[in-house]
């Protein structure tokens, strides 16, 4: 799936701004072929970009996506924006600040997800279990980038994981 979302946003600059048209089809149509249940896309985001992205995704759900998510699908309690998941429900996040010890102080929203809208805006990287994989990943990449050897293969697959969302706090 990663090659499908680099040639469908092959520019740097179009990042993290990426989401890609069709993607729940494509994704169930993936799925099929493997033994996975479900498949999502979560963009890297720094705090700098972290307004402009959520106006991006936003816009997309609500004006670009065909069909468009109803407002109310996808608003949690808090308003619009990324958010994780405490003991009180959802929460907004802003900050990149992390459950766990992490160099990385970025997001990973769920910009896209074959379900649906149930956990669009979740960022993945705000705890240890998904957080830990990204951080590693990005470890990969960068030496992937320093060695110049698109073989280093920067592929990782968590424990399972079981995406309730959280439940959405009235």
């Amino acid at each position: 799936m990663a090659a499908v979302m680099s040639v469908e946003n092959p520019h740097a600059e179009d990042w993290p701004r990426s989401a890609v048209t069709g993607f729940e089809r494509i994704a169930s149509h993936v799925i099929d072929t493997s033994d996975g249940r479900s498949m999502g896309y979560a963009p890297l985001v720094t705090v700098d970009q972290l307004a402009d992205f959520e106006d991006y995704a936003y816009n997309y759900f609500l004006n670009v996506r065909d069909p468009p998510f109803a407002e109310e699908d996808i608003v949690n309690s808090f308003g619009r924006g990324v958010w994780g998941v405490n003991s009180n429900g959802r929460y907004r996040e802003t900050d990149g600040n992390t459950t766990y010890n992490t160099l990385n102080r970025i997001f990973a929203p769920v910009l896209q997800h074959n379900l649906g809208n149930k956990i669009l805006m979740m960022n993945w990287h705000y705890e240890e279990t998904r957080g830990s994989m990204i951080d590693a990943m990005m470890s990969c990449a960068e030496k992937r980038a320093q060695h110049n050897n698109e073989s280093i293969r920067c592929s990782f697959i968590t424990d399972f994981i079981i995406l309730n969302g959280g439940a959405k706090t009235p």
